[in-house]
C-alpha cells in the first residue's frame, strides 16, 4: 500500500473524531481564537512567539487528571476487556505492552506537557448571507462573554487566527493540534468501545502493520485521549489544544524558558511565529496568521486600540487598523 494512504487509513482508525472535526473546520473555514490578557498579547506581537504553558498551571486544576481518570475507567471496565481481546488477537500480549508503556509515560506526561489553548471562533462578519441560519455570529465583533469573564478580567484581548497552520500536517516542529472532547467517564467509555470496533472492522489491514508501529499508534492514541479530554463543565469553550510533550519528542526550534506568571515560577516553551516552507509549515508569520484582534470590555478601549495597532505594525501586519475591533459588550469585568 502507498505510504501516504497507509497513514491516512491509520489516522482514520485511531483519530476518527479529531479528523472529522478537522475536516469540518477546513470545510467551514473556521478560525480559531486565543483569549488572553493585554500583557500576554503585547508579548506575542513583540516577540513574534507564543508560549506553551505547563498544563499543571492552567485554569482547570484537573486539566490532565480528568483524561487519565477516563482512560482508567474505560480500560479497567467491560469495554477495556473487549479492547484487550481485540489487540491481543492481532499481536499476543500487546495489551500488556501498551499498559506498561502508558504507565511508564504517565508521570512524564503529567509533569511535562505544555499547552497553548484555542477556541473555535464564530462566523466571519463578511460571510455572504444566503439563509437566516448563515447570519454572522456576533462573536466576530463582540467576542464571547464567558471567555472575557474567565480570561483577562478587565484587560482581556482575543487574538483571532486563520486556521491553515493548525490543520495541515507538518514535521517541522513536534507540536500537535487536537480538538478537546468534553466527556463524562461513561461517555468516554462509549468512545473507547467505538475505537475497539474500528480496530476489529479493520483487523486484516492492521495485521499488516508491524507490531512496534501498531504499539506506537496505540500509545499516541492514549496520550491524546488523556491530554485532550476535559470535564463537560467546560464545553462552551469549544477548545482546541496545541500540545508539546518534550519528554516524548523535543526540538531545538522550541525554546525552554523560566517565567514567573501571576507570581508562580514555571517553565514555558516558546514557539516562534516563523514559517518553514520547505517543511510544509506555513501561514505562521503574523501577517498571514492574524485575522483580527478583539479588545475586550475595558475602561480604556481607545488607548488599547492605538497600542495594539502599533504592535501589529511592528510585527509586520498589514492594514493593522482594520484588524482591530473593540468589543461592544456593555459589561464591567
Amino acid at each position: 500500500m502507498n505510504f501516504d494512504l497507509k497513514i491516512e487509513k491509520l489516522s482514520e482508525i485511531f483519530h476518527h473524531e479529531a479528523r472529522a472535526r478537522q475536516a469540518k473546520v477546513r470545510k467551514d473555514g473556521t478560525r480559531f481564537v486565543h483569549y488572553t490578557d493585554s500583557n500576554a498579547m503585547i508579548s506575542i506581537l513583540d516577540k513574534k512567539a507564543i508560549w506553551m504553558r505547563d498544563a499543571n498551571c492552567m485554569n482547570d486544576y484537573s486539566e490532565l487528571q480528568h483524561g487519565f481518570e477516563c482512560i482508567a475507567y474505560a480500560y479497567n471496565g467491560e469495554r477495556g476487556e473487549g479492547f484487550r481481546t481485540v489487540i491481543d488477537s492481532i499481536y499476543p500480549d500487546l495489551s500488556l505492552e501498551i499498559e506498561r508503556m502508558f504507565n511508564l509515560w504517565q508521570p512524564h506526561l503529567k509533569q511535562d506537557t505544555y499547552i497553548f489553548c484555542l477556541s473555535e471562533h464564530g462566523i466571519k462578519e463578511s460571510t455572504k448571507i444566503q439563509n437566516v441560519q448563515d447570519l454572522p455570529d456576533p462573536e466576530d465583533r463582540l467576542g464571547r462573554l464567558s471567555m472575557w469573564r474567565a480570561y483577562g478580567k478587565g484587560n482581556g484581548v482575543a487574538l483571532v487566527l486563520n486556521n491553515k497552520v493548525f490543520i495541515e500536517p507538518t514535521d517541522a516542529i513536534p507540536i500537535y493540534t487536537s480538538p478537546v472532547e468534553y466527556l463524562e467517564k461513561e461517555e468516554f467509555s462509549d468512545k473507547f468501545h467505538a475505537f475497539s470496533e474500528r480496530i476489529q472492522l479493520n483487523i486484516d489491514f492492521i495485521r499488516n502493520v508491524p507490531r512496534d508501529e501498531f504499539l506506537n499508534w496505540l500509545l499516541w492514541k492514549f496520550i491524546f485521549a488523556a491530554v485532550c479530554t476535559k470535564h463537560p463543565g467546560f464545553w462552551e469553550e469549544r477548545e482546541w489544544r496545541i500540545v508539546y510533550c518534550p519528554s516524548l519528542q523535543s526540538s531545538d526550534r522550541i525554546v525552554k524558558e523560566i517565567k514567573a506568571l501571576g507570581g508562580v515560577p514555571q517553565c514555558i516553551h516558546k514557539v516562534e511565529l516563523q514559517d518553514y516552507p520547505d517543511e510544509g509549515f506555513t501561514g505562521v508569520e503574523p501577517n498571514k496568521l492574524i485575522d483580527r484582534i478583539i479588545v475586550g470590555p475595558t475602561e480604556y478601549p481607545t488607548a488599547a486600540r492605538r497600542a495594539f495597532e502599533e504592535a501589529l505594525r511592528k510585527a509586520g501586519v498589514e492594514d493593522a487598523a482594520k484588524r482591530i475591533k473593540i468589543s461592544e459588550i456593555p459589561v464591567r469585568i
